[in-house]
């Protein structure tokens, strides 16, 4: 087929599609841009933990959308959900966070661990839920080994103490004779688990205790001058080195006294974390009097698409405030990297009274691939990030009901992508049409597609996502320091940017595979209206 003969039928087959869309305006001719790729150009390399996820004792994330147990009807190993353990071996999962989230600052954890029918039944402080204690350290760790990613320990600060957590740190560390990695070997696991990441509270600005900055400064150096001594070689301990993460804040001024208290002892300090959650202001954050919100997580309006998905401009700046505090601070004496270990949507349906449980659209995948696209191209200071969260809440990856699990839009997003993870991040730019964003009475603009481009030896993955509701686009492509041989693509589209997998119709949204235009030098892309877009190149 020609080429003109392909982009004519391709708009053809888009335009048939769109005119069943409700509320849209018929097909318009493509616009057209440029993709500039200088694979000779590395700044970077994108860290596999760019892509970690976050399971927190909230709703079913845990208790059902993790764990069945072993005397479950579900299809289970061990009492962990078979499908969860498919579900993030396919994402090829490199790092989760857990307990949480609010409910690691409740969190006791010599509770959840020994047989599981002598462990204490307790009352969710944060979430008002039961905690049974059934799923607790040895399970998390072994639910980690299963998926082949490592475990990100948050320590209880808001209602917990140093001693607590110097006693969890060698259940899950050391390699000495104690009580604790006696306690440990009665448990079923007598070699250390090695856990590196340690996160030293959660929301210590709010739900973790109501520090101010200077005091978290304080609280938390206390924690981290034991935690370090613990390992220091006059110890006598083998066991694998540790890195610590303080809970920072995207509040005006947070971060800045944080790290001016603790300037003299940056040497404790490993990482910095912010959290960021996609929320549509004009949304109430609890259910209204009289039930659930109808707008929201399936049901908007075209502006509030819009309104959600610029947050990824308010997730920049959020990054490129905090990069700029860590770098002042630290220049020239220690590299703290940045964590954002809580990110993802947050529709009005999420509340108390659902669990958090929240339905996963197509508009939730296009955030996450411009954010993910975002987070690739600050890999230079972003060193781990954790979509909130796996199972069942808030930008979750997976629902479930009974045996049965939908793997969401989102999904798939992560899936598309994971060929990113421990590739060289090669420069990349865009000339690419705008979309106008209404507020009120204020417009503003934005680029319609964002992209990301990596390398691993002589293959080359760009991901784009064009965000425009009703703009088809064509771009050229043009690779310096490479000559493309080919390139398969697999896109995310849908006819409505609203469309949603269900437990009735599990496949409605699904990636489909295409081959972009590469013939003689020319190499030209399609991305259709809100499409999540992924094209592997190989090189020559």
């Amino acid at each position: 087929m020609k080429r003109r003969e392909f982009l004519c039928a391709s708009a053809l087959a888009f335009a048939g599609a769109r005119s069943a869309v409700n509320g849209m305006i018929g097909y318009q001719q493509p616009q057209t841009g440029k993709i500039w790729i200088d694979v000779e150009d590395v700044e970077g390399e994108i860290s596999r933990n760019i892509y970690g996820h976050m399971i927190e004792h909230v709703g079913r994330a845990v208790y059902d959308g993790t764990w069945v147990g072993d005397d479950s009807k579900i299809p289970n190993d061990g009492g962990i959900r078979k499908e969860a353990i498919e579900i993030f071996r396919r994402l090829r999962a490199p790092v989760v966070r857990w307990p949480g989230g609010c409910f690691a600052d409740a969190y006791h954890w010599q509770e959840g661990i020994g047989p599981r029918a002598k462990r204490p039944k307790r009352r969710n402080l944060w979430w008002g839920q039961d905690e049974p204690n059934s799923f607790g350290t040895d399970e998390f760790m072994r639910f980690c080994r299963q998926v082949e990613a490592e475990p990100y320990l948050s320590i209880n600060v808001g209602t917990g103490s140093v001693q607590e957590a110097l006693n969890w740190l060698e259940y899950c560390n050391s390699d000495k004779d104690s009580d604790y990695t006696r306690m440990r070997a009665a448990n079923g696991h007598p070699a250390p688990y090695a856990v590196r990441y340690w996160g030293v509270g959660n929301e210590n600005w709010g739900c973790g205790g109501l520090f101010t900055p200077d005091d978290y400064a304080r609280e938390y150096l206390r924690y981290a001058l034991y935690l370090k001594h613990w390992l220091w070689p006059s110890k006598g301990i083998s066991a694998a080195p540790i890195e610590l993460i303080a809970a920072g804040h995207t509040a005006e001024k947070w971060n800045q006294i944080f790290l001016e208290t603790a300037r003299n002892s940056l040497y404790l300090i490993d990482h910095l974390s912010i959290h960021h959650y996609y929320r549509d202001p004009s949304q109430p954050l609890e259910t209204p009097p009289g039930g659930i919100p109808v707008s929201g997580d399936a049901q908007f309006s075209d502006q509030e698409y819009y309104s959600m998905v610029n947050r990824t401009a308010e997730m920049e700046r959020h990054i490129q405030n905090a990069t700029d505090l860590i770098g002042y601070y630290s220049a020239g004496r220690k590299k703290i990297g940045l964590i954002v270990d809580e990110w993802g949507t947050w529709h009005p349906q999420a509340t108390f009274e659902t669990g958090f449980y929240q339905q996963n659209t197509l508009r939730d995948a296009i955030i996450a691939g411009s954010t993910l696209n975002l987070f690739n191209r600050r890999c230079r200071n972003i060193v781990m990030a954790n979509l909130a969260q796996a199972f069942n809440v808030l930008q979750a990856v997976g629902l479930t009901r009974g045996a049965a699990m939908v793997s969401t839009p989102t999904y798939f997003v992560m899936e598309m992508y994971r060929l990113h993870q421990g590739s060289r991040l090669v420069r990349s730019r865009t000339s690419t049409p705008n979309y106008e964003i209404e507020s009120g009475a204020r417009k503003t603009s934005r680029e319609a597609v964002n992209i990301s481009c990596s390398i691993s030896q002589n293959r080359l993955l760009l991901t784009a996502v064009n965000e425009s509701l009703r703009q088809d686009l064509e771009f050229s492509i043009e690779v310096r320091g490479a000559r493309p041989r080919n390139a398969m693509g697999r896109r995310l589209w849908s006819q409505d940017v609203r469309d949603h997998n269900t437990f009735e119709n599990p496949a409605r949204i699904k990636p489909s595979s295409f081959t972009p235009w590469l013939k003689a030098g020319e190499f030209r892309l399609e991305l259709p209206a809100h499409s999540v877009n992924a094209v592997e190149i190989e090189l020559g």
